[in-house]
């Protein structure tokens, strides 16, 4: 049986429904429509699937024999059938990083000689409840000075006036543009591969980090998305996740994050 998957809804949720198309594979013939920027992610990440990037891409045409298909199906509708129980979720990572941007990064990150974390600070769009997931990188200065870290920006969007000013509060975190300012996505999951961590608000980078299978520790707001539930630290769709919940706005959080850093990173940031 031919199946076309096609993505919906925004870019972690196609990351995070992608998880369910190893276990459709075993059963049919897929076809999986994504966002382009996940094409070359995707491709590596299921080779045994064929992936169009055409779904913002309508004038590009299939192959004639991927449009002979049986039954289509919505990315997020494979939940049905594939994780019905908690025992359905995969306990391993299912997205694989380019190997060669891999190297470029880690032979970088090496000469840093310290831990290298990134960190993305707001997420969604207004359709989305942006306003309930984001905070200014100021607000995040107590994190940023807990430890001597290489602290990277995973900002999808081009943060290059709130890492200027951070510069003058004495605060030095990185952006690369062209790993987190790009069309291809494969770029970004490279470098998110080589972090030691990352710590991120409700967004994208937090279902690719979780996709790689990397420590990532998540600002949860009060008002979340249904994949993160009501309680509890921990998510059932990425193992690798630490949930981080809002509790009477975020200086408690906050605080936790900056004793977690200094348990895992004993060496503190110099005055």
């Amino acid at each position: 049986m031919k199946v076309i998957v096609y993505s919906e809804q925004g870019l972690g949720d196609e990351i995070c429904f992608s998880s369910m198309i190893p276990d459709v594979s075993k059963d049919c013939d897929v076809v999986f429509e994504c966002d382009l920027r996940l094409a070359n992610l995707f491709e590596r990440s299921f080779p045994n699937v064929k992936v169009y990037g055409t779904r913002y891409q309508k004038h590009v045409l299939w192959d004639e024999r991927d449009r002979l298909v049986d039954a289509s199906i919505a990315s997020g509708e494979l939940g049905r059938f594939y994780r019905r129980k908690d025992e359905d979720f995969p306990k391993k990572p299912f997205l694989k990083a380019c190997p060669y941007r891999k190297k470029m990064w880690r032979a970088l990150f090496d000469s840093k000689k310290k831990p290298v974390i990134g960190i993305a600070w707001k997420g969604g769009t207004p359709r989305t409840n942006s306003k309930f997931r984001e905070l200014t990188l100021e607000q995040l200065d107590p994190i940023l000075k807990a430890v001597d870290a290489h602290w990277v920006s995973l900002e999808y969007k081009n943060a290059f006036d709130e890492v200027s000013e951070a510069k003058k509060r004495g605060i030095d975190i990185e952006q690369y543009p062209f790993a987190t300012l790009t069309p291809d996505y494969d770029d970004t999951a490279a470098l998110v591969d080589e972090c030691d961590l990352v710590i991120c608000m409700q967004t994208a980078v937090a279902h690719l980090a979780g996709g790689l299978g990397k420590d990532c520790w998540v600002l949860v707001p009060k008002t979340t998305g249904w994949r993160y539930g009501e309680e509890g630290d921990s998510c059932i769709w990425y193992p690798s996740l630490k949930l981080i919940r809002e509790n009477q706005g975020w200086e408690k959080p906050m605080n936790k994050i900056i004793k977690m850093l200094n348990d895992r990173y004993p060496i503190r940031r110099a005055a």
